[in-house]
């Protein structure tokens, strides 16, 4: 029963809500008790501190996280989901973390932690809080939160601090070096959280690469930029809640050397030698759910671009798996994709439970692990897995279920760091996993207009098929080639929206420029009229913005809109900065419903972005073929441009 404070006791439990009442006929509110939660809390004395994670009853529905994420720059998305998930989750929790305090007081509550990626609360309470909180209306469930041995055991092969090697084989056969001195991408710019045992800060191969979090100001014991750590200057601890996140296991340093390391000591063993590690401790060989959930929150409110996490829970210890995906979503959503270890499970547990928590995440890029050759190692997870039973999502049912893993990567016999100095061969999914992160570091220096969802698109599509052919439960898509995601990285198409706009004619009504992003609930409408006049025969509106390519070798302009009243034509332009006109690309019938009208251009696209700023201008222009004195409005719900490198 490891987690539990424990004193002992011999008396019954008397003096409130009681097993025997609770046990008796409350059945709504046993129920609120998951995993060994109820037989946890048969066994334990009065003054017990049970770690649990009580996970509220009222979340914030996915539509409205999917519409907040639709946003025209990473910035926006992360503002925008932001701003929906935390005053959601700190108004709902409010009275519940009053009682705890009051509690807290008196001794029955401790390491109250709060999460607002999702509306969670960690907790260690006796018996009586948590029976207490289970009877709140408020209140979803309360699971058990031990710490439990989730670093997956990676086989030590070769241990000595003088092994050099050059080029780490693994990072050799995904072609690392050849986007090094071809491309000369070497992960610049990009941020990856590595969520494990730590790292060890004065590595040589890893002091420069390190993380610095650029808002706060090292050693004045002030949390400078209000994220809600004190000096968290290369990351966090959250095993220990504090500041220093420095490696007492070694698994972790492992890991970030296979992300970031420069081989300043003689062996290469980073795929992104110029990327920095964002070094988030959640254990040294114990980990709860809830620190690994606040170490994810932490990786997307510092605006890491993915996480990468070689660890899990097997299905066998009950993990709270509705939790782990609605926060793996949700960090998604913020702008952070995760980068997760399969498990080193083999074919063991089938037929689908071989994948460990949260690497069965259908949304994430779950990592298998080969060996330098390409060939799938034995101890790597297979698939497949399913949802089918798992509350709030009840899908992928099996057969077939959710093909897993995703990707494999080498992770026998890998070279990396030993703790402070030197390396040593370890191997595992584990080793696995860092190599496919390295990898998205290198596609992020690439496009660093990437989303989430497009890194785990590219990082599939790049992939060599091994095994069976296809898509398929030992390899995933195959063995993923660095050198081909990050040219795929380079000529993915980027997406724009309007930073401006301008009435030509007609007359301001609702709405502004967010409706032109995403939200037909505010969309920009405009009058036909002006307030003293008759009526004007059409309505015209400018959006501006500036292309992210100079010269793309292709344009796609969509807009998305109505009228209020027909017969009205619609015209779609661009500027034309070689004519230094209006060039029209598209006329039909507007119509009173909302409609999508798409353009492409593919020659001599450069017309269209001004020289310099690339500064790019469409125009929508509603004709009043009736001449009507009737007054009319033309709406605009979405414009935006798409363009291939």
């Amino acid at each position: 029963m490891q987690g539990i404070t424990r004193l002992l006791w011999a008396a019954p439990l008397i003096g409130f809500v009681a097993s025997a009442a609770f046990f008796g006929g409350q059945g709504s509110i046993k129920q609120k008790l998951r995993a060994d939660l109820p037989e946890v809390l048969a066994s334990a004395g009065p003054n017990d501190l049970i770690p649990v994670t009580v996970v509220m009853r009222d979340q914030v529905p996915w539509d409205q996280i999917a519409e907040a994420k639709a946003q025209p720059t990473r910035q926006a998305r992360y503002e925008a989901v932001k701003s929906l998930l935390k005053p959601f989750a700190e108004d709902n929790q409010r009275e519940v973390l009053a009682y705890l305090r009051s509690v807290e007081r008196e001794g029955k509550a401790t390491r109250i932690r709060t999460l607002w990626i999702v509306n969670v609360i960690g907790v260690d309470a006796t018996p009586e809080v948590i029976y207490a909180l289970a009877q709140r209306p408020d209140v979803g469930y309360i699971n058990y939160n031990p710490k439990t041995p989730v670093f997956e055991d990676p086989k030590e092969e070769y241990s000595d601090v003088h092994l050099q090697s050059a080029i780490e084989c693994g990072v050799a056969a995904m072609r690392a070096p050849e986007v090094w001195n071809n491309l000369g991408i070497t992960g610049r710019g990009a941020v990856i959280a590595v969520i494990d045992t730590g790292a060890c800060l004065s590595h040589p191969d890893l002091v420069n690469q390190l993380w610095r979090n650029p808002g706060e100001i090292p050693g004045n014991g002030i949390d400078d930029d209000g994220n809600g750590f004190v000096d968290d200057i290369n990351g966090w601890n959250f095993d220990a809640n504090n500041n220093n996140p420095n490696d007492t296991n070694g698994h972790g340093s492992h890991t970030a050397g296979t992300v970031v390391g420069d081989g300043t000591q003689g062996t290469q063993c980073g795929m992104a030698p110029d990327a920095a590690a964002m070094i988030i401790k959640v254990g040294v060989t114990f980990a709860d759910e809830m620190d690994v959930w606040n170490a994810m929150q932490y990786a997307a409110n510092n605006q890491a671009h993915a996480y990468s996490m070689s660890l899990g829970w097997p299905h066998s210890r009950n993990p709270d798996r509705t939790t782990w995906r609605n926060i793996a979503r949700n960090a998604i959503a913020l702008g952070t994709q995760g980068v997760i270890a399969a498990g080193n499970e083999g074919s063991c547990c089938r037929p689908f439970d071989a994948v460990r928590t949260p690497g069965d995440v259908p949304e994430i890029i779950t990592v298998g692990a080969t060996d330098c050759n390409q060939n799938i190692a034995s101890f790597s997870s297979r698939g497949p897995v399913t949802w089918q039973t798992v509350g709030g999502y009840l899908d992928w049912p099996y057969q077939p279920g959710k093909i897993k893993p995703t990707v494999s990567a080498p992770g026998v016999s890998t070279t990396s760091h030993n703790f402070c100095s030197g390396y040593r061969q370890l191997s595992g999914t584990s080793m696995a996993t860092p190599h496919v992160s390295g990898a998205v570091a290198l596609m992020i220096e690439a496009n660093p207009n990437l989303t989430p969802e497009q890194i785990k698109d590219i990082v599939m599509r790049a992939s060599i098929d091994r095994g069976t052919a296809g898509f398929d439960n030992t390899y995933g898509m195959g063995f993923l080639d660095a050198f081909n995601a990050v040219q795929m990285a380079i000529n993915e198409p980027v997406t724009f929206f309007p930073k401006a706009y301008a009435i030509d004619q007609g007359v301001f009504k609702t709405g502004g420029l967010e409706g032109t992003h995403h939200n037909d609930g505010e969309a920009l409408v405009v009058e036909n009229r002006r307030p003293t006049a008759i009526g004007d025969p059409w309505v015209a509106v400018q959006l501006i913005s500036h292309s992210p390519e100079a010269s793309p070798s292709e344009l796609k302009l969509k807009f998305d809109g109505k009228v209020s009243l027909m017969p009205v034509r619609q015209v779609l332009q661009m500027f034309n900065y070689n004519s230094n006109s209006w060039e029209t690309l598209d006329t039909r019938n507007a119509s009173t419903t909302d409609q999508t009208t798409e353009v492409t251009v593919t020659t001599n696209v450069t017309r269209f972005i001004k020289p310099g700023n690339r500064e790019v201008k469409a125009r929508v222009v509603f004709i009043d073929l009736g001449v009507t004195v009737t007054n009319w409005t033309g709406q605009i719900d979405q414009v935006m441009w798409t363009v291939t490198p």
